[in-house]
């Protein structure tokens, strides 16, 4: 997976700003720390290598979600004396394990990020 092309990276375009939680994951470019740096030299002029396509911007793309999860349970009508109740909880988007660490991988190519919801709801049947 290229990170280069992704939107999380534009701030390096263009004499941008970049956000802290990425930065707080890389090591930026400074001489004495050329054998350990993950990012290229930050420059406010044209520098077409920090962009063109090398192992810097590859990282392993996969990953596993868990998108869905939604669990109910039904109190039967002889415990409630009135009624039986149904209670639910629904939730997207709960985690992702993945090797980015800093972005939900799903989301990389997007410009928008994936929301975690929650549902909680109860049904009452007279």
């Amino acid at each position: 997976m290229s990170l280069l092309d992704s939107p999380l990276y534009q701030p390096l375009v263009g004499n941008g700003t970049i956000s802290k939680t990425f930065l707080n994951r890389e090591i930026t470019w400074a001489p004495g720390r050329e054998s350990v740096a993950t990012m290229p030299r930050l420059t406010t002029q044209e520098n077409n290598n920090n962009y063109r396509s090398n192992s810097l911007w590859y990282r392993d793309g996969s990953f596993i979600k868990l998108r869905n999860l939604g669990i109910s349970y039904t109190i039967p009508r002889k415990a409630m004396k009135i009624c039986d109740a149904t209670i639910s909880l629904t939730a997207t988007n709960l985690f992702s394990a993945d090797n980015i660490g800093f972005a939900d991988p799903e989301q990389l190519g997007a410009y928008y990020p994936s929301t975690r919801t929650f549902w909680a709801g109860i049904k009452f049947n007279f």
